[in-house]
């Protein structure tokens, strides 16, 4: 969305909350969130927004506000990164942003390879809940970037703690940050941390939206604990069903759960009784689903295997994300290629 001058990417709204300063930037908007069973807040939570300009000031000042707790804020000029900050929770921060390095000095032409026109400023934020009050370049030009300097594919993903990035370091080394940057997409990530359930309105919301090239659909493990495979079978299937009527021939990846432990509990552990009915549960939705643009790729064949896990055996570490993001970006590449987009 444009506000002031500037574009705000992977941002639904911008509200004004009581008693607060500044603009609450949220990826869901109020009317979705508000129907979520578990995710209310998690839909807040700026992982890997963006605040994007172009401006010729020699420095600036990013004034923003972490709320529920600090917040790491990665600065580039388009796909280089700048600089590393990080908001205190609860304290009004000024950013001060000075200079490019080289970029300014070298070559246009040598630069012309990446995603990214590197004359775009980009304020990328991980993982709070985080106040906008306002960009200052003391009196230089500022503007939203044209299209032409933006990656021209979009990718919008949805799923659950690990597309939202759980356990990896920050938001630029998850696998859905990886990927975007190998296969140059500009995405929108609507990863909802334990609380990726399918509901209805967010199925509806998904579907409404026009602004994606290819959809991913990481699903399943949040369910487990939660929903039996029959009723996993139904939200899925109504979330598919909605989006690709929506889909206007745009690819729709289904993808089932990365490698875990859960195989390796006790037969009779819920999570691995779960684990075996959501396998026929995928069987059964990709037999229910035939059209040209769906496709699936079971996230165990993404993975790089249990080594890449962290110690609670669900959420990859640093190099499980990259073995994921690795391997999706070929994936992603592939069916792209293969569907004209």
């Amino acid at each position: 969305m444009r506000y002031n001058h500037l574009l705000f990417h992977n941002v639904a709204a911008l509200e004004k909350w009581k008693d607060r300063d500044g603009l609450v930037m949220a990826r869901y908007p109020q009317n979705v969130r508000n129907h979520l069973e578990k995710g209310n807040i998690r839909a807040v939570k700026v992982t890997a927004s963006e605040i994007r300009f172009v401006t010729n000031a020699r420095e600036y000042f990013v004034m923003l506000e972490a709320m529920d707790k600090d917040c790491k804020v990665f600065v580039f000029c388009g796909d280089f990164l700048h600089s590393v900050h990080e908001l205190k929770a609860g304290v009004k921060t000024n950013l001060s942003i000075q200079g490019r390095g080289r970029l300014d000095k070298v070559r246009p032409d040598l630069l012309a390879q990446g995603n990214f026109h590197f004359s775009v400023w980009r304020i990328v934020m991980d993982g709070s809940i985080v106040i906008f009050h306002g960009v200052n370049t003391f009196g230089a030009a500022i503007e939203a970037p044209d299209q032409e300097l933006l990656p021209g594919k979009r990718w919008l993903a949805y799923g659950s703690s690990i597309t939202m990035g759980a356990n990896a370091t920050d938001v630029t080394s998850s696998y859905v940050f990886r990927t975007a940057q190998m296969t140059g997409l500009d995405v929108s990530n609507l990863g909802l941390a334990g609380s990726c359930l399918c509901e209805k309105e967010v199925a509806d919301y998904l579907a409404a939206r026009r602004d994606w090239d290819i959809m991913t659909l990481e699903l399943g493990v949040n369910m487990l604990g939660i929903f039996t495979g029959q009723e996993f079978t139904a939200r899925a299937e109504y979330l598919l069903q909605r989006v690709l009527e929506a889909s206007d021939g745009r690819p729709v990846v289904l993808i089932s759960p990365f490698d875990n432990g859960y195989r390796g509990l006790p037969e009779d552990d819920l999570a691995n009784i779960r684990t075996r009915e959501y396998d026929k549960s995928f069987l059964r939705l990709t037999e229910r689903f035939t059209d040209k643009n769906f496709f699936f790729i079971d996230g165990r064949a993404l993975s790089g295997g249990v080594y890449g896990l962290t110690c609670d055996l669900l959420h990859p570490s640093n190099a499980g994300h990259a073995a994921i993001a690795l391997s999706l970006a070929e994936k992603l590449k592939e069916i792209l290629g293969r569907t004209g987009e």
